[in-house]
């Protein structure tokens, strides 16, 4: 009867151990499901954090990038701030481009071949309030020949009015030229810029305009001061 009962009270023994088994498996399996979830979490939230890592740094690439325009166009706006207050134009009167052209056709085609003709009259303003240096004005080349026309220096808040005079042979030529590519403006300023101004557009020039001193010209170069005023609204631009 002993034998009996120790043998039945090994069992409850068993069922503990088996059930402390189970036990510890379900909680190990219930681990490895909160630390799947964990992770997938983590995840997400690491997802989250590099997309909006990426799209702060687009921001801010955008953000630089506008920053460098700014800086861009405002050392721009410096630069020109002299060299956008000059302007030239052409003396058309009252008379209109068309007949204007045509009357200086007609001249030129009575001039000699070595007459000294007038080609246009030109005015020249500089609102800044600093000189104008080494003002040339310059046209296609005429047979493989660049005219050009070397002025004095322009004063502050000045209007300088010009006769730029060329040979006879080469007025018919010259006066083409004047329409298309037309006539440029190089000139210098205080800020040691160089600047090439056509009609319709200032863009800032390599260096000075080299004139070609060593060779003969196409072109008499000679510009007449024929009259001189103030300019109104003298100023720095910008």
């Amino acid at each position: 009867m002993a034998r009996r009962l120790r043998m039945s009270g090994s069992v409850p023994g068993d069922g503990v151990e088996s059930a402390l088994r189970r036990h510890s498996a379900a909680m190990q399996a219930v681990a490895s499901i909160v630390a799947v979830a964990l992770t997938a979490v983590a995840l997400v939230y690491a997802y989250q954090a590099n997309v909006l890592a990426q799209d702060t740094l687009r921001e801010q690439q955008r953000v630089n990038a506008d920053q460098l325009e700014l800086n861009r166009l405002a050392r721009e706006r410096f630069e020109r701030r002299y060299a956008s207050r000059v302007s030239w134009w052409i003396d058309m009167g009252d008379t209109g481009i068309s007949h204007y052209f045509q009357g200086n056709q007609a001249r030129i085609d009575r001039a000699k071949p070595d007459d000294v003709v007038s080609l246009e009259i030109i005015h020249v303003q500089n609102r800044a309030p600093v000189p104008v240096h080494e003002p040339t004005f310059v046209l296609p080349p005429i047979d493989n020949e660049a005219p050009w026309w070397l002025l004095s220096d322009i004063p502050p808040c000045t209007i300088v009015t010009y006769d730029l005079e060329v040979i006879g042979r080469d007025g018919t030529l010259a006066l083409d030229r004047l329409v298309s590519p037309g006539l440029h403006l190089y000139f210098g300023d205080v800020t040691n810029g160089y600047w090439q101004l056509a009609p319709a557009a200032l863009t800032k020039a390599n260096g000075p305009m080299l004139l070609p001193i060593d060779r003969p010209l196409a072109s008499v170069s000679r510009a007449r001061i024929v009259g001189r005023s103030d300019a109104a609204d003298c100023g720095e631009s910008g």
